[in-house]
């Protein structure tokens, strides 16, 4: 109905420009209120939502990919009820399983990875598996496309890394990659997220070295041990630091740069999977 009162709109998604969306939205003003928008099915949301995700606010945006994520985890959009379906088998839905980041902390590293949700499968959790770096060799070792959440002990600061490819428990090796990419997260105490790529010596990108008790991300983040000694070095595999200058080191051991984790999180992370209820 918008795109056909407006027949100037190019025909190509593609070529549209921030001008055509807002004249869209316009179109639509009247009608976008009155959306079931959380009764939208996965396929829905991908292929009719997320072409037009500019003309959304963006609070309704979130809590559209919120609902996808975990669609226990509370919203704060107040949207249409949902149609009765009868004799309708719903799936199983379970909280976010983080203790240390938020749904909207999960989405903003899901947008690092891809523009669509990711789902968040927890692998290993330090208060519950333990804090040994062993520990986390032995139940992610094989499985890629994992991201590693810090908590460090002292400043609440939250570290971690995306990391594409397989940890081995058996094998002491830098890990090439392109995709990697390590973290800080905006909280009380910073007031933004600060995202770091792998931009160069991609073949020492991921460091799997388990027969030293040691992973990480080139030395951009390193974890040692029984996580008491952690750091964040200067490297030239990583574009940006993740902590403040004073805390990165500029050798190891440097007692200002080691760090305690206080809890850590191990996900692994693969697209929502697009279902289309029939």
């Amino acid at each position: 109905m918008g795109k056909s009162k407006n027949p100037n709109l190019p025909a190509d998604l593609d070529k549209w420009t921030s001008d055509n969306f807002l004249t869209l939205k316009e179109t639509l003003k009247e009608c976008l209120p009155h959306i079931r928008y959380f009764s939208f099915s996965h396929d829905d949301v991908f292929e009719k939502l997320f072409p037009y995700q500019q003309i959304l606010e963006t609070q309704l945006w979130l809590d559209i990919n919120t609902r996808l994520i975990s669609p226990k985890s509370p919203i704060s959009t107040i949207g249409l009820s949902p149609r009765k379906i009868l004799n309708t088998t719903l799936p199983s839905r379970n909280k976010f399983p983080s203790n240390i980041i938020t749904i909207e902390q999960a989405l903003e590293i899901s947008s690092w990875i891809s523009q669509n949700p990711q789902k968040f499968k927890l692998l290993a959790r330090g208060s519950r598996d333990g804090f040994d770096v062993k520990t986390i060799y032995n139940i992610c070792d094989k499985v890629s496309r994992t991201i590693i959440i810090l908590k460090v002990q002292g400043t609440g600061e939250i570290l971690g890394g995306y990391n594409p490819l397989e940890w081995d428990k058996n094998k002491n090796k830098s890990k090439r990659t392109k995709d990697s990419f390590t973290f800080s997260l905006r909280t009380a105490n910073q007031n933004y997220s600060i995202l770091s790529r792998v931009f160069r010596n991609f073949s020492k990108a991921i460091y799997n070295y388990p027969k030293d008790s040691a992973m990480g991300f080139s030395l951009g983040l390193c974890l040692r041990g029984d996580l008491k000694r952690c750091y964040c070095k200067f490297n030239p595999s990583y574009a940006r630091h993740i902590r403040p200058i004073e805390f990165i080191a500029s050798i190891i051991p440097s007692k200002k740069a080691l760090f305690s984790v206080e809890e850590y999180e191990v996900f692994e992370i693969s697209p929502i999977i697009r279902t289309r209820i029939t």
